[in-house]
């Protein structure tokens, strides 16, 4: 399955949004950002609604820690759907891994009882290559090379177009692969703060 991320700016609402496609360009979801304007952190709140403005899910936007040196600064994102925790997507930060092949950023994401590891690729940077399994013990490693990776079965690669992606994934693995997949993208933009 081959999707894209397209960000759409909205000039009356101030936030962009992001709209997930299909391969034949069908509009399957949309992520409204304008929650993420609120002032406090208890009140940002990323929507994921279907192309006919139904809601979803919702996930509660949470700055990551403030940058302490050589310490790990993790941060859980919850996607909720129908008042419940639907999936996890976890953003693992090491310091003292940074340089060629460290493992200094990575990401988890978690659904339906399946853990998947997300992690950069030097080439296109900005690009994700996405494994069905998270080796055991991860968080002691410092080299990529150290780990024993299954095959990807992924990728997320950034689009021509500046905050557009890519998403190649061979079929669907999750119920809702959709949405996580868009909450990840909107995620790695966010975090980024080149929303």
């Amino acid at each position: 399955m081959n999707l894209s991320v397209k960000r759409q700016p909205t000039e009356e609402k101030g936030q962009p949004e992001y709209h997930l496609f299909s391969e034949t360009g069908t509009l399957l979801l949309r992520a409204d950002l304008q929650g993420l304007a609120a002032g406090g952190n208890a009140d940002r709140v990323i929507r994921f609604v279907r192309p006919d403005n139904n809601l979803l899910a919702t996930m509660k936007f949470v700055a990551p820690p403030a940058e302490r040196e050589n310490q790990k600064r993790d941060v859980d994102f919850v996607l909720v759907q129908d008042y419940a925790v639907y999936a996890i997507i976890s953003r693992h930060t090491r310091p003292g891994s940074e340089g060629l092949g460290g493992l200094d950023l990575y990401y988890t994401l978690e659904a339906e009882g399946d853990t998947w590891l997300a992690l950069p690729e030097s080439d296109p940077a900005g690009a994700f290559a996405l494994y069905n399994r998270v080796p055991a013990g991860i968080g002691t490693y410092h080299r990529l090379t150290e780990l024993d990776l299954p095959p990807s079965v992924g990728r997320v690669l950034p689009g021509a177009a500046t905050g557009d992606f890519q998403i190649e994934l061979p079929a669907r693995r999750w119920r809702q692969a959709n949405l996580v997949l868009l909450a990840f993208v909107v995620l790695l933009r966010v975090l980024n703060r080149s929303a």
